[in-house]
């Protein structure tokens, strides 16, 4: 999907894209049926284009086109030339969990990140709903009105331009609508300056990291 809607976007030059996927897996008699899976999926989606204020495809999207979609992203890159990086799922074991996980992509310009987005489904605008279990919150946010500034949006999006700065959205968003620039927020580094306030972060699953070093730098700066 982002690869077509990449390629839609900027008609008049190559989409050049680094992914982690290729169609390997979705040709023969074993992928078949995945196959046809990808492509009705692939279809759905871009069908509800307009909802964010995109062009939908003329016509639905054939099991050629989604491959050769997919197949943009074996780009090997390199210090030279433009082209895009992409990571569709970061963080798998929070997508299985249906909770934070990130779709992440970077524009690369000789060898420099000149942009960077990351979509976060379950990341909610407000901070404040972190402290609630995940599940209460998307619970919550099933039966609040979408795009409105003081309730639980749906996911949000962050955005960071090189020497433009950083900004947050929510997720659902439609271009065309100016009404939605009021839901846009400015971000930063944080201006706390006591550790004991800061807000401490570390993998949720205790192999992906050393707990009982992070605990005892915890302690050691006084972090609540």
């Amino acid at each position: 999907m982002i690869s077509w809607v990449l390629s839609a976007s900027f008609k008049n030059e190559e989409v050049n894209l680094i992914a982690e996927e290729d169609s390997n897996a979705l040709k023969g008699m074993d992928g078949i049926h995945m196959l046809q899976r990808v492509v009705d999926t692939v279809n759905e989606c871009l069908n509800s284009c307009a909802i964010v204020g995109l062009n939908p495809p003329s016509h639905p999207l054939a099991s050629v086109d989604v491959l050769k979609a997919i197949n943009k992203g074996s780009l090997i890159g390199g210090p030279k030339g433009r082209y895009w990086v992409l990571d569709p799922v970061d963080g798998t074991l929070g997508f299985v969990r249906c909770d934070q996980y990130a779709v992440a992509l970077s524009l690369i310009e000789d060898g420099e990140v000149v942009l960077g987005v990351l979509g976060c489904p379950n990341l909610p605008m407000r901070k404040e709903w972190l402290r609630y279990h995940h599940k209460y919150y998307r619970f919550l946010s099933n039966l609040s009105a979408p795009l409105r500034a003081n309730v639980w949006d749906k996911g949000c999006v962050f955005m960071a331009q090189r020497g433009k700065g950083s900004w947050m959205q929510p997720l659902i968003w439609n271009v065309s609508n100016p009404e939605m620039m009021k839901l846009v927020r400015r971000v930063s580094v944080s201006l706390i300056e006591d550790p004991s306030e800061a807000t401490f972060c570390e993998p949720v699953e205790k192999a992906n990291s050393s707990q009982s070093i992070t605990a005892g730098l915890a302690s050691s700066i006084g972090l609540k």
